[in-house]
C-alpha cells in the first residue's frame, strides 16, 4: 500500500512509532493521532472501518502496521478481508464464509 498510495503510506508509516498499548484496535482516532481529513483517506482507500466511535483496520493491514487486538473485541471485524483479497480469490471468501455463518 505505501508504494501505491504515497499518502497513505506516510500515514501507515507514522503510526508504526505508536507505543504498543495504543496500537490495537479498536481504537479512537485520537488514540492514533488521526485527524479527521486522514480518516477520510484511509476510509476511502479501505484501510478503515468505523462502528459506532471506534475505528477497526482489515486483518492485512493490521499486521503490517502490528496493531494488536484489545481484550474481548469482536476479533471478526478483524479477519474481515479486503475487497481486494475478495477479488482475487473469490472462492475462498465464500468458503470460509460458509464454515463462519456468524459473520455478516
Amino acid at each position: 500500500m505505501e508504494l501505491e498510495n504515497a499518502p497513505v503510506g506516510k500515514l501507515f508509516r507514522d503510526r508504526r512509532d505508536l507505543p504498543d498499548e495504543v496500537r490495537k484496535v479498536p481504537f479512537a482516532l485520537e488514540s492514533v493521532q488521526l485527524e479527521p481529513a486522514d480518516t477520510r483517506l484511509l476510509e476511502a482507500s479501505g484501510a478503515l472501518f468505523r462502528e459506532n466511535d471506534r475505528y477497526w483496520i482489515p486483518e492485512i493491514y493490521r499486521h503490517g502496521l502490528k496493531f494488536g487486538v484489545s481484550g474481548g473485541a469482536g476479533q471478526e471485524w478483524c479477519r474481515l478481508p479486503s475487497s481486494f483479497a475478495i477479488a482475487m480469490a473469490p472462492e475462498r471468501f465464500w468458503a470460509v464464509r460458509e464454515r463462519a455463518p456468524g459473520l455478516s
